[in-house]
Parts: structure tokens; sequence; C-alpha cells
């Protein structure tokens, strides 16, 4: 079992990655968007926004109000429930908190500082003033959840400090998403990634200790949530003032927006009709988050986006379930099934995922997770919630953890769940992507990943025709994977040529006459063939598309996934030219490589390696280009056919090396 038995033991014996654990739900349920790595955004450029604004319907509305409680109330119950604080206090993970909380109490806060804040506008670059920002407030989870676990008073000064701070920031949002700093001079709030999920950060604290906070601080946070966060996005709702462009949008940013403005006002909002405008936007605008998956699951920004973008759906998911008593759960759609089963489809060996688009390298999918969907969706993984949990970095996603996990009640489920044995298949098809993961047979070792797809998805990389070699611990050559820190101008008009690892040359695709692949939904793989056997999957694609080159006739790539043997990978180029012109080809590796013979090669990472055989007509060249870019360092091995030519077939055969080499 791939996803329930590998997937966990991989947390246990794999040091050399990072860990992923359910203690640590916000690691992999909800990685932080005030770290620069594969979580931030597509900023106000999106190309695939849908509706900005639409008037909510407001007899649901109505009904939803007559849904709600009378007082707002967050999720989970506050630190007057003793027998359930006193039950997690007595889980080992838990001492963590009340180790840390000690340790914060005995060093200063950190001080805000104006000119971290103003770094990016100066210079475009996020770390600094992201960094000022997250030390503040991190504090804060370890605080809470240590007095909830205590419950004698020792932690509430530093929590009423704490807040004091907060109030006094002059902005919540990323310095990357108040471009015009009318947030930080506190002209106009508008609500971003950062403002949104620490907002429900504040609410579900005030949830959790309730009026053992001085009633003037719980008085003071409310009225900051309501100037920052519901004002405008009720602004946005009732007039369009100010613009909300993410309401619209089908990425990421939809769901954490929507989940970190809903959330808030439920655990804080005293105004019953107000919790319920936001509920129904919530609802209504939720949909663009759906409508970015295709219909057969697939989130083309990647494992690491769906962790970040799907895990606060899933929050909003939780909220919006529990504060309607399970009246209204946006996991009764069929399709978030099908969303749901992205993370253990996309695994193509144990603990092993591509790195497509922007995510990170070696990214896996969240363990938490895919634990919490089997858990609500019956998606037969097999996965527990440990009754050992941790409280993790964030209050809301702890609370998530140990106190939103519903079921949703469907015959159909667990009609699914027996039949559907997601990661266990010997292939995961995205037909609406094009994209394949080819798993290896019962003796096989290899495993591969084939990408199709268009070159204006989100968090693109020109990578049409990609693929993944995948084999042991290691993937010895594929996708390079994506950025550890954005810029102002990573989603601007120089993506594609000021950087380099967003470029086609630095994906294992062909580069013709010189020239890469183009960006645009119009540079698209066609698919010629599919056929799918226990033996054998085979997968053509046609790239001419993808290549602005003035005489182009003719550019498939045939893919051919043995599991004979230990398996095998053909990856097989026919082009054809107007005019004679050179052919190239890109392969990019984490590891090392080695030429052994006139037309053999060697990749290894991680130990483990696979030989590739190289069928071309006449000699090639061999060279390569260190990409050292805001992201571990890979290799770019281009081969090169020495002639110009007016067509030919380039046949690369990857096998595993016949005795791997030991780590």
């Amino acid at each position: 079992m791939i996803v329930s038995l590998h997937l966990l033991k991989a947390v246990a014996r794999k040091p050399r990655r990072p860990r992923i654990g359910f203690a640590l739900f916000a690691l992999t349920l909800l990685a932080d968007p005030l770290t620069a790595g594969p979580r931030a955004d597509h900023s106000s450029d999106d190309t695939t926004k849908t509706e900005a604004r639409a008037r909510l319907d407001a007899r649901r509305i109505a009904q939803i109000e007559a849904w709600l409680p009378e007082n707002p109330a967050g999720l989970g119950p506050d630190s007057r429930d003793r027998k359930t604080f006193d039950d997690l206090a007595r889980r080992p993970a838990n001492a963590q908190a009340i180790r840390e909380a000690e340790a914060l109490v005995a060093v200063p806060f950190p001080a805000w500082s104006d000119d971290d804040y103003l770094d990016f506008s100066r210079s475009g670059q996020r770390p600094r003033g992201e960094a000022m920002i997250k030390a503040r407030q991190r504090r804060l989870s370890p605080l809470v959840w240590a007095e909830c676990l205590e419950n004698r008073g020792r932690f509430l000064p530093a929590v009423e400090e704490a807040l004091r701070e907060y109030l006094a920031e002059p902005s919540w949002s990323l310095p990357a998403h108040d471009r015009d700093l009318k947030n930080f001079h506190r002209v106009t709030y508008t609500v971003d990634l950062g403002s949104a999920t620490f907002a429900a950060e504040l609410a579900q604290s005030l949830h959790l200790l309730g009026d053992r906070l001085k009633p003037e601080t719980r008085a003071a946070v409310r009225a900051a949530l309501r100037e920052r966060i519901w004002a405008p996005v009720l602004g946005t709702l009732r007039s369009g003032v100010p613009k909300h462009w993410w309401l619209g949008t089908t990425n990421n940013w939809n769901a954490v927006c929507l989940a970190g403005v809903t959330g808030s006002a439920l655990a804080a909002n005293p105004d019953r009709r107000e919790r319920a405008e936001l509920v129904a936007a919530a609802e209504h605008y939720g949909r663009n988050f759906v409508n970015g998956f295709t219909d057969d699951g697939y989130c083309s920004e990647g494992i690491g986006y769906w962790n970040y973008g799907f895990g606060h759906y899933l929050v909003l998911r939780s909220t919006l379930y529990s504060a309607t008593q399970g009246k209204l759960d946006l996991f009764a759609d069929p399709k978030v099934r099908q969303m749901a089963l992205f993370g253990p489809r996309m695994e193509v060996l144990p603990g092993l995922f591509p790195a497509i688009a922007d995510c990170r390298f070696e990214t896996r999918a969240g363990a938490a997770l895919l634990a919490y969907c089997d858990q609500t969706l019956g998606l037969g993984l097999g996965l527990e919630m440990p009754a050992a949990g941790g409280l993790g970095p964030r209050v809301t996603e702890a609370a998530v953890y140990n106190f939103g996990v519903f079921p949703v009640h469907s015959s159909e489920n667990a009609a699914a769940a027996a039949v559907s044995r997601p990661g266990r298949e010997l292939r995961s098809y995205f037909p609406d992507a094009g994209v394949l993961v080819c798993r290896p047979g019962p003796q096989g070792r290899l495993g591969a990943v084939l990408k199709g797809g268009h070159n204006d998805e989100h968090h693109n990389h020109n990578d049409v025709g990609s693929f993944t070699v995948a084999l042991g611990e290691g993937q010895p050559v594929g996708d390079p994977g994506g950025p550890h820190a954005y810029t102002s101008e990573t989603f601007g008009p120089l993506r594609y040529t000021k950087f380099e690892m967003f470029r086609s040359r630095n994906h294992p695709v062909p580069v013709l006459a010189g020239r890469e692949q183009s960006p645009g939904r119009q540079a698209a793989a066609r698919v010629l063939a599919s056929s799918f056997q226990p033996g054998l999957d085979r997968y053509a694609l046609d790239l001419t598309s993808a290549y602005e080159v003035p005489g182009l006739k003719k550019m498939t790539r045939t893919f051919e996934f043995s599991r004979a043997g230990a398996g095998a990978l053909e990856v097989r180029d026919e082009f054809a030219f107007a005019e004679a012109a050179s052919f190239e080809t890109s392969l990019t590796t984490h590891g090392t490589w080695k030429r052994t013979g006139e037309r053999t090669l060697e990749f290894t990472h991680r130990g483990a390696t696979v030989v590739l055989q190289v069928e071309s007509p006449g000699a090639f060249d061999l060279t390569e280009q260190r990409v050292a870019e805001n992201a571990p360092a890979f290799t770019r091995v281009a081969l090169r056919l020495r002639e110009p030519l007016r067509a030919g077939t380039v046949i690369l055969r990857f096998t595993p090396l016949a005795s791997p080499a030991a780590p």
C-alpha cells in the first residue's frame, strides 16, 4: 500500500528529507505562507479569474443565519472544557507546547521593524520582511495552547502582550501584497493570504481563552478584525470597494483567504447577520477554487500548493460544518473527492512525488491532510488520525486537527472506498490535465510521471511534454521543482526570461532550432494515442504548438513505460522542419551524472542510478550547466545532435542500474 504504509514508514526512516508527521499538522497541511516556499501566491496578475463579485442570494443568507448560533464560536470547545483539554495535556506530543511557551516568555517579544517591512518596496525581495512578521506571529499558538492545557494563568500575561503587539502593527498583510503600502499607512485595508490566515489565528485564540482575557483586549481585537478584515470584505461583497480579486480566482488564494476571513468571523464577529453573509460568500465564491481543479481532480499548482490550498479548503469546510451543525458541508460536492485523491494519485513511488510547477523538489503530500480526507471521505487509504497528536505552530490548524474531523455521511463513500485503492494502482491518469503517473509492477523498481498539459497553468513552468524518472528513494532525472523564494518580478512579464527555473530549457523537454517553448494556453500537448496495459503504458503527445519555430512541421513525443523486469521508460522524439535545424533535449537532475559510453549515460540521485541509452541519427554532444536560483541547485545536461537535420528521431531509454549504487 503506497500511501498508508510506505508514506508513514518513510516519516520515520528518511532523515535526508524533511520529515512529515501527523503531529506537526501545520507543516504538512497548512504550510505557512510567511515562509518563502511553494505556498505564497499568484498575485493579482492571475489570468484565470472568474466573476469577481456577484449579488449574494438574500434568502440563502437568511437560511444560513438561522443555522448559526446566536454568539460567535470558534472550532471546538473553549478552555473551560477541562475534560477535553486535560485529555490533550496528557498526550506526550503536546508537552512540547508548554516547553516552547516557557522558552518564549523568557525572551523579549520580537520587535516590529518598519524598515524590514519596507524592504520589499525597495528591493523586491520578500524574505526579510516576512521573517520579521513570522518571528512575531509564531509566538501566539504555543502561548495560547500552553495556557489552555495548563489552565493556571501562567501564560496569560504573555498572550495579552502578544495581542497588544499585533494590534499595534500597521499591517497584517505581507509586504509583497501591499505594494502601494495602503495597508502599511492605514489608508485602506485589504485582505491577503497573510492577514486572512492571521485573522483566523486571533479569532480562534479569543474563542479558546474566552473571558480569561481582559475585556478590553477582546474588544480591541474584535475592533481590529472588523476594521482590517470583515469590513473590507463586506464592502467588496456589497459595493465592490475595495477590490478583492481573490474572490474570483481559481487558485490557492481563494481557499486561503476565504478560510481565514470566514473562520475569523465565525469565531469572533458578534453580528450574526454579517457572519451569515460571509458564510454565504464562502459557499458561493469557494466554487471558484473547486473550478481550479480539473474534473478528474488534477491540481495544476502541484503537490505543494495542493497541501496549502486544498489544506485551507478543508479548514473552511470544518469551520462551516461546525458552525452550521453539518447543514453546510463543502465536502458533499462529489468533485471534492476527486480533489482529495490528487495527493495519493500523484505518488509515483513510496514517498516520491513529482515537482511539477512551483512545487519544491521532494515535497510530499501532507500526511495529516491525507488522513483527514481519508477519515472524512472514506478514500480507502487505511489512515487513522493518531491519538497522540500535536498542537503545531498555528492555533487554527491545531483546532481542525483535534476538533474538526467531520465524516461525510454518505453510503456512496463507503462503496467507493471498497473499490478504490488510490496509490496502489499500476497507474494514475488525469485525462483532463494530460498527466500520467506510471508505477512499477510486482517485480519492478522504476516509476515515471509523464506530463502533457499546457503553458498557462497556475504557477506555470514551460514544461509541456516533461517527465520524471523515479527509482528507489530518488528522482535521478526529471522536473527540477520551483523556487524557495519569490520576488517582485516572479509573476510579472520577466517570469520566463529572467528566471531560469521557469524556462523550458531547464526541464526535460526539447529545444528546437535553438528555441524554447513559449508560454500561453496555445502551447498545449495534444494527446495522439494512449494505451494502458498491465505490462506496458504507451502515451503519445503532439508538442508542435508549444514551439514558435518557423518551418517546424512536427514535434511528437511518445512515452513507453514497460513493467517487464525492473522496468524501463522510453522517450521517443520525432521532429521535422522545412529546412535543416538543430535538435537538442534537456535532462535535468539534482544528483550526479556521467557519460559511460558513446551512447550511454548514468544519472544518480539518493543512491539510485538509472542508465540512459541514446539512439539518434548521428553523433551528439553533451554539455552541462549548473542552475542555482532560489532553490537547491540542479544540473541541466543538454544532449544536442551534432548536425542540423530536416527530420529525425531521438530515443532515450532509461533502465535501473543492475546493481544500484550504495546510498
